[in-house]
């Protein structure tokens, strides 16, 4: 890696800007992550019930049994591609090409008459494309581009995943009723390929690439790169020796159960106990709503107080809520309120989880720590939806498996209260 203080000492027009670059990048990385999440999770979630009234033989457990194949997918490819995060150009390249595979298969997704066929064109060269997502991407390159900033960089940057939960459920039930969900599959794809790639040309790895210091800081004299990163820069491999860092990965990879299980399967459920379609739908977007604020409460938290303690209590919140939707049988404006409230949980885990390990660790080399550590986070996102669909498959119900997503996010604090508190800083 080039030396970044070098790229300081010449003026460049993006110093000249009205707006620090950075909130260009929070901005791309907002539009990129909401297509890319509204087709993966929301698209996929209200379109299952659809696909299985048409699809002779299948079963949920084949939907979301795809989506963890896609998971693991990118959780074996993120390894080999999360020191590209970390060069110059390596963001831009891996999410144009994210963006053709991924709009490709989610078109070829349109074709599928067996499982098989979903689990080869949605599960295996989804999976592919994966790497390239755009929430893998953002989660390396925005914290590179802040600091003491960086909870409310976040914040907006990943509202584009909550945005999606907002928008996309309406808009996918809309298109279903003129197109049908195979003409909806192919409106998708084109739209990953036409939003993703002109953002991906807006980002730009780190500040001192183009002659700037994080969090929008002067650029003078007095001030170097070394003065205004915090914590100290640590390597990836001294990185992956450190039981923190596992802890780390374990935490959320804890957390990250919960934080798909439910609202993967919410439509369905939903239904299943008395709701129409467009109610659930409805209910999906009102999590949506409440993901979307959640986020600049957790991260004024993080950024005020530290990233552990917000992440302590979030555990022990979404605990309370997701073993509420157990005693919460046919409830209708109970289960509307629990659908909000696990936004606001799910918001939190979003926007914190990518604080995380460069609160740590530092910015430096937080692409390719996180390609290491990703595949556990990866595993624990796809297990969540499959665990839910698996225990209703085989017991008609989703209790047990909202008792075992429960207990994951009690697990998720206890191991982030393991990893000790955070390097301190003066804000």
């Amino acid at each position: 890696m080039s030396n970044p203080a070098s790229s300081l000492s010449s003026k460049s027009w993006y110093q000249s800007t009205p707006v620090y670059y950075g909130w260009v990048v929070v901005a791309a990385s907002f539009f990129a992550n909401l297509i890319a999440t509204g087709v993966q999770l929301w698209a996929l979630t209200v379109m299952t019930v659809p696909m299985l009234e048409d699809l002779v033989d299948w079963q949920r457990g084949d939907i979301f049994g795809t989506f963890a194949l896609r998971s693991i997918i990118t959780a074996i490819l993120t390894p080999f591609v999360g020191r590209y995060l970390d060069r110059r150009y390596g963001a831009q390249i891996l999410l144009v090409i994210g963006a053709v595979i991924g709009g490709g298969s989610t078109i070829a997704t349109s074709t599928v008459q067996d499982p098989w066929q979903f689990m080869l064109w949605f599960g295996l060269l989804g999976g592919i494309s994966g790497p390239g997502a755009a929430y893998i991407v953002s989660s390396a390159i925005v914290p590179k581009w802040f600091i003491t900033k960086r909870g409310k960089a976040l914040a907006f940057s990943t509202m584009g995943t909550g945005m999606a939960a907002l928008v996309m459920p309406l808009a996918v039930a809309f298109a279903l009723t003129i197109f049908g969900w195979r003409d909806t599959w192919v409106l998708l794809g084109i739209a990953i390929i036409a939003i993703t790639i002109p953002m991906a040309f807006l980002i730009r790895r780190q500040p001192e690439d183009v002659g700037l210091l994080p969090d929008g800081v002067s650029v003078n004299a007095s001030i170097t790169v070394n003065s205004v990163d915090f914590p100290p820069n640590i390597t990836a491999p001294k990185a992956l020796r450190s039981y923190k860092t596992w802890l780390m990965a374990l935490a959320t990879m804890l957390a990250s159960m919960p934080l798909l299980g439910v609202p993967t399967n919410m439509v369905p459920m939903l239904q299943d106990r008395g709701m129409t379609l467009e109610e659930a739908t409805l209910a999906l977007t009102t999590y949506g709503l409440f993901s979307v604020l959640a986020r600049f409460g957790w991260g004024t938290l993080a950024d005020k107080r530290d990233v552990r303690l917000a992440l302590m209590l979030l555990g022990a919140y979404g605990m309370v809520t997701t073993f509420m939707f157990v005693i919460a049988g046919t409830a209708f404006y109970f289960l509307f309120i629990l659908a909000a409230c696990t936004g606001f949980a799910v918001g939190g885990a979003v926007v914190l989880n990518p604080m995380l390990f460069p609160t740590y660790l530092g910015r430096r080399h937080i692409g390719e720590i996180m390609g290491y550590v990703s595949p556990l986070v990866a595993v624990g996102a796809s297990m969540g939806p499959l665990l839910m669909a698996k225990v209703f498959d085989w017991t008609g119900s989703y209790e047990i498996g909202l008792l075992i997503l429960s207990a994951s996010w009690c697990m998720s604090a206890t191991a982030i209260y393991a990893v000790g508190p955070p390097p301190k800083i003066n804000k």
